[in-house]
């Protein structure tokens, strides 16, 4: 199965930090990004479009939808992370309001879940479950989703450990091909 994972188009949200469901549309610059990264799918054969129900992944997804001539599914197992206590705080915010809890986190990511909201682990299982779902059915899919849900699946299906992911900045707009070869269990993904 062949995944393209999308991450939404630029938003106006400028801190760095957490940013899971507050649900904010996309910039002017954001709805070109989409635009343009729309013409890049049009030659590709794709199966599926499926979106996070966050404004920001529904209107990035909904060009996709257009300049294909598809209809965009919504499933909200392809939401961002849920922050938690967190939520709309930049990471020196967190650091300062929350320390213990922010140097627990930090020492693992995968496991640890903030409170009122979840773990990396949490969010990885609700996606397999999609995935799992819709493997035997489609070839080449669409998830437009989040930068930390893109880290999730990555994680999950290459031999990357979390911390060569997290290395790289997933950019608004960005598009990575995830190849999974359920024969050889084998896993590439280019950006």
């Amino acid at each position: 199965m062949r995944i393209f994972l999308v991450r939404h188009g630029e938003t106006g949200w400028k801190k760095k930090g957490f940013l899971s469901y507050t649900d904010i549309t996309l910039t002017k610059k954001g709805l070109d990004q989409a635009k343009n990264l729309a013409k890049k799918l049009k030659n590709e054969k794709i199966d599926v479009i499926y979106s996070s129900p966050l404004k920001r992944c529904v209107q990035t997804a909904n060009y996709i939808a257009k300049e294909l001539g598809m209809k965009v599914t919504i499933d909200k197992r392809l939401m961002e992370v849920n922050f938690g206590i967190f939520e709309g705080l930049s990471t020196e915010e967190a650091k300062r309001k929350f320390p213990e809890i922010f140097s627990k986190r930090r020492k693992n990511k995968w496991k640890f879940r903030i409170p009122r909201g979840e773990s990396y682990e949490d969010a990885a299982k609700r996606v397999s479950r999609l995935i799992n779902e819709i493997k035997n059915t489609y070839s080449s899919v669409v998830f437009v989703t989040h930068a930390t849900i893109i880290k999730v699946i990555l994680k999950q299906f290459t031999n990357k450990t979390l911390k060569e992911i997290e290395d790289k900045h997933y950019k608004p707009a960005c598009l990575i091909v995830l190849e999974i070869n359920p024969i050889s269990k084998t896993q590439t993904f280019k950006k």
